[in-house]
C-alpha cells in the first residue's frame, strides 16, 4: 500500500468545487468557543474558526466538532497556522450568508496546528 498524498484546495476555488471533502491549510483569524449539544444530545465542543490562506480578501468558516475536553480550549489562536483533512461543504440556513466547512475531529477529520514564525 502506497503513502496517501493529499489535495489541499486554495480557499478561492472552494465556493465552486464539487469536491465532497476538502483539506485546507490557512491562518486563524479569529475563534469562537462554545459548548453545544450533537444530534444525539450528547456534549461537545464546538469551535467556530474563521482561517484565511491568501487566495482571496475573505476568511472562510470553518467549525469543528470534538468531544468535551478532547481539544484544550486554548489551542486554536489567532495567529496560528491551522491544517484540515477532510471537512465537508455546508450551507447556512440563509444560502445567501454562503457555505462554511465543518468535520468532527476525531472521527473524520483530522487537524495539525503550527506556530507562526515572525521575521522580523
Amino acid at each position: 500500500m502506497g503513502v496517501q498524498r493529499y489535495v489541499y484546495t486554495r480557499f478561492n476555488k472552494i465556493s465552486y468545487s464539487k469536491v465532497k471533502d476538502f483539506n485546507i491549510y490557512g491562518i486563524i483569524t479569529n475563534v469562537k468557543y462554545e459548548s453545544s449539544n450533537d444530534e444525539t444530545g450528547k456534549s461537545q465542543d464546538e469551535y467556530r474558526l474563521k482561517v484565511n490562506d491568501g487566495t482571496q480578501d475573505d476568511d472562510i468558516n470553518v467549525t469543528a466538532y470534538c468531544t468535551l475536553d478532547e481539544i484544550p480550549n486554548d489551542v486554536f489562536q489567532r495567529g496560528r497556522i491551522v491544517r484540515f483533512h477532510r471537512l465537508t461543504k455546508n450551507y447556512f440556513k440563509n444560502k445567501q450568508d454562503g457555505f462554511y466547512l465543518c468535520g468532527r475531529i476525531g472521527n473524520t477529520t483530522s487537524v495539525l496546528l503550527f506556530d507562526s514564525i515572525n521575521k522580523r
